[in-house]
């Protein structure tokens, strides 16, 4: 039986070899995540768990109008390769997203509509992610639209390639 539990410090090296099998060949998203732990940027961090291995990994962190947090950014969310197809990775995403203080904030992610749609994610036109040209999967849980158009902030550690 699996259950769903905030990352441990003794989890880091499982949770890297996670994210580099899920998303094989890249290891952006590992070096990511390292990189913000290194840096000791806010990081709200969960995993599957069953029988001790690890299947399924999530991870938020804060999003910004220019110096001011407006809510959270999803990134990432990945299951191990042979684990997916078993709902992991939708009980993650729904059971982190009623975590406080993710469950009363803004939550964006960059990402599937079609998956995300299932959780209440919609495409928005304002804020305006640096990372889609036009918004086409760029969405957003809990967040009214701008008048006023700006660029969602992440933490710089999104921007190193």
């Amino acid at each position: 039986m699996s259950h769903i539990e905030p990352v441990r410090a003794s989890d880091r090296e499982a949770v890297t070899a996670l994210l580099d099998a899920a998303f094989a060949p890249s290891m952006f998203e590992s070096s990511l995540v390292s990189r913000l732990r290194g840096e000791r940027r806010t990081l709200w961090e969960w995993v599957v768990r069953e029988q001790g291995e690890l299947l399924a990994y999530i991870a938020y962190t804060l999003a910004y109008r220019g110096a001011t947090p407006i809510g959270f950014h999803l990134a990432p969310l990945a299951v191990r390769p042979e684990s997916q197809r078993r709902g992991l990775g939708a009980g993650l995403t729904k059971h982190t997203l009623a975590q406080v203080p993710l469950s009363a904030s803004a939550v964006f992610v960059l990402g599937d509509p079609a998956y995300y749609g299932r959780f209440g994610f919609r495409r928005i036109s304002t804020p305006v992610c640096p990372f889609d040209p036009g918004n086409e999967h760029f969405l957003a849980l809990r967040c009214e639209e701008s008048d006023e158009t700006f660029e969602i902030g992440y933490e710089p550690e999104f921007l190193v390639v």
